[in-house]
């Protein structure tokens, strides 16, 4: 396989609190804990959040916790009914194996 051609599996994110840690809501989102994710916020959602790499904690099958302090941050909020462009997040974990299998 090559690079190029891997893109990992994105879940839309809903909500993503003001908290110390901030817990962010993808439904059915899939991961574990000690997972790494990257979440992509749109610039329309307010929400400047940081585009690096987050280990999680889930909380069940629909949130989990960053260890990212997002209380002095703008409220995350959804654009519209129909947004042109999501928030997402992506498991960044273990990309290397699952390329090389």
């Amino acid at each position: 396989m090559n690079f190029a051609d891997f893109e990992p599996e994105r879940k839309v994110v809903i909500a993503i609190t003001n908290t110390d840690p901030a817990m962010v809501t993808a439904t059915l989102h899939g991961y574990s804990t000690g997972d790494y994710v990257r979440i992509n916020v749109p610039l329309n959602y307010g929400m400047r959040f940081p585009k690096n790499e987050i280990l999680i904690t889930v909380i069940n099958v629909n949130s989990f916790w960053v260890n990212v302090n997002t209380t002095l941050l703008d409220a995350f909020v959804i654009p519209g009914a129909f947004p042109v462009n999501v928030a997402e997040v992506l498991n960044i974990s273990g990309v290397l194996d699952n390329i090389a299998t």
